[in-house]
């Protein structure tokens, strides 16, 4: 009896001691980097631009459209000669109110970015097919948009429609590499995902293509500085291949930043537009 008196006093001594530890040790917390010792070190631009021509040339498994196509079909904007022919934010805005509108923006701007870049045949096939495929919009039920996009695009497409080359530039892997070529500049002024979010805009004219992502950033420190970049690609249909790649900082906005951040700040976004195009590279 009396060893069990002692067993349970070392027990509850060292429940004790294991409750207090825990008490008196803060949580972790995961919040922006605070220590600006590091700095990112600089990556060549042709790095930059051979990394987003590796990534194109994997076939559809292994990049993300499955997850980014739906995501960005509602901001996406589509112009032929210069006349909007897609425009993702008013389409969604149709549906609005139905309760699968996402679904229903991706249909109308896939299917019409089909129709221009692989002909009207395989957006009929595309839109049949949508509807056997996204069967949870009939029935009204549940349902992964992306699972069911990506067997919608394995029974349409093929590794070589052009549909599926475009809607690649699309994807984050490849907007990716320009965020890793800024990393000194987000490292030295930290900011994170600002105002006016992420959005692409298609240029066809004749044979050439133009993606342009427009990304928003604002400053961790408040109300310090907010400011937009611009990655552009440029493609050829008929080589069907990327041919130039420009990344510029534009609409930078300092507020409470001191001058010498100010003045640090502006060189590197000189330097960065001044370097970051694949003119002489490819």
């Amino acid at each position: 009896m009396i060893l069990c008196i002692v067993i349970g006093g070392i027990l509850a001594v060292v429940v004790l001691v294991v409750c207090v530890y825990k008490a008196a040790t803060p949580r972790r917390r995961y919040n922006e980097i605070t220590n600006v010792s590091f700095i990112a070190p600089e990556i060549p631009f042709g790095q930059t631009f051979h990394k987003v021509e590796t990534l194109l040339a994997k076939p559809m498994g292994e990049t993300s459209i499955f997850i980014d196509v739906p995501r960005l079909a509602t901001k996406l904007i589509v112009k032929v000669e210069g006349k909007t022919v897609i425009e993702g934010p008013e389409i969604l805005k149709r549906h609005d109110k139905e309760q699968y509108s996402i679904e229903l923006t991706l249909k109308e701007t896939v299917s019409e970015l089909i129709r221009i870049f692989d002909g009207a045949e395989l957006s009929r096939k595309f839109s049949e097919k949508f509807e056997e495929t996204f069967k949870y919009i009939t029935t009204k039920s549940e349902g992964d948009c992306a699972m069911f996009f990506k067997q919608l695009c394995y029974s349409v497409f093929t590794e070589d429609a052009m549909t599926l080359f475009v809607m690649k530039t699309f994807t984050q892997g490849l907007f990716a590499s320009a965020v890793e070529y800024m990393m000194p500049l987000r490292t030295k002024h930290r900011y994170h995902d600002g105002y006016s979010g992420w959005n692409v805009q298609v240029e066809i004219n004749g044979d050439h293509v133009s993606v342009i992502h427009k990304k928003g950033e604002t400053s961790y420190k408040a109300d310090a500085f907010d400011f937009e970049w611009c990655l552009t690609y440029g493609m050829s249909l008929s080589k069907k291949r990327i041919t130039d790649m420009e990344l510029k900082i534009i609409n930078t906005q300092f507020r409470n930043y001191s001058n010498d951040l100010q003045l640090d700040f502006l060189a590197y976004v000189e330097k960065i537009n001044r370097e970051a195009h694949s003119e002489g590279l490819n």
